[in-house]
């Protein structure tokens, strides 16, 4: 899955732990953004959710954290893997078929 300028914008606006709501403040996309691009690179393992218990009743307070340092977002990109059953189906697709 490659990284596009959005991702590589809240890639680099995460410094220690940061909030959505700080994320929002910094880089100026909305919550809804920024939120949807946060799960999608936790699910590609380069950012971790943890969960802050701040004492009080409700709800924790979500924070995010790269998984390991990143020098520039570009180095990311890498060599990708696909199944040989949507091989097929890909190269149909840039065929214009």
């Amino acid at each position: 899955m490659k990284l596009d300028s959005v991702d590589r914008v809240i890639l680099e606006g995460i410094h220690g732990s940061v909030g959505v709501s700080e994320l929002e403040d910094k880089i100026g996309f909305s919550r809804t953004t920024i939120l949807m691009h946060l799960h999608r690179l936790e699910r590609l393992g380069l950012v971790a959710q943890e969960k802050v218990f701040t004492g009080r009743r409700g709800r924790p307070r979500l924070l995010y954290r790269l998984r390991r340092p990143v020098t520039h977002a570009t180095e990311l990109t890498g060599p990708v893997t696909v199944e040989f059953k949507k091989l097929k189906h890909l190269c149909r697709l840039e065929k214009g078929g």
